[in-house]
């Protein structure tokens, strides 16, 4: 499988952290958020690029091995 292309997580741009924060703060107030990180979390090659319930790719790779989850 190819590299994703590089991600908002992965540059420092002042531009791309905003992006980043305001992702976040969009998937704060979601109702379904708990279910997202589930799926993301259990999917993580789909879920490979951007914000999902509120985290982001290194954020839920940390995830995944505090909670031994295989990928």
């Amino acid at each position: 499988m190819p590299a994703p292309p590089p991600s908002h997580e992965t540059t420092s741009t002042p531009a791309a952290q905003t992006d980043i924060e305001q992702a976040k703060l969009l998937c704060s107030g979601c109702p379904i958020a708990a279910g997202c990180l589930k799926w993301a979390l259990a999917h993580p090659t789909q879920a490979r690029l951007g914000v999902w319930a509120g985290t982001t790719v290194r954020q839920r790779t940390q995830l995944r091995q505090r909670l031994a989850i295989p990928t």
